[in-house]
């Protein structure tokens, strides 16, 4: 292969070469020393240039979207049934405030955990919005006032 190479040598207009005396003398030299001028040059890329942004490797996978999905599903489902559950079984207002309560204060810190929007009024208006189901549910279901 490399003969085949070699054999084309002047001729092949990707190959270093010179008209020029001083240039020739210096290919010819490094090609009789083995140094080769049309082997490959090692390149780290990765090295050299930055990783950019944006793209379609930046996308998460439809499997991951997907179990994602299903899993904050699950989840806001859980979020919302378990309060309501536990109001039912333990009857009281003061027992369902409580509930509500509680509930309320742990969304609210795993939305500002867990949530990729940083914004304290989304913050806000989801704990907000959370707490007015859970509230209307305990209106609901009480029968008498305090």
């Amino acid at each position: 292969m490399r003969d085949t190479a070699y054999r084309d040598w002047n001729s092949c207009l990707f190959q270093l070469k010179s008209q020029r005396p001083m240039e020739r003398d210096l290919f010819d030299y490094m090609k009789s020393n083995g140094l080769q001028p049309e082997q490959e040059v090692p390149y780290h890329e990765d090295h050299l240039m930055p990783e950019l942004p944006g793209g379609p490797w930046d996308y998460p996978s439809a499997r991951r979207t997907r179990k994602e999905r299903y899993v904050l599903a699950i989840l806001g489902g859980i979020i919302l049934v378990a309060p309501m559950i536990l109001m039912v079984l333990v009857p009281g207002v003061v027992a369902s405030l409580a509930v509500v309560t509680v509930c309320t204060m742990i969304f609210a810190v795993a939305t500002a955990y867990f949530s990729p929007t940083k914004l304290p009024l989304e913050l806000l208006a989801a704990t907000a919005a959370y707490a007015a189901v859970l509230v209307v549910f305990v209106s609901g279901t009480s029968s008498c006032c305090i």
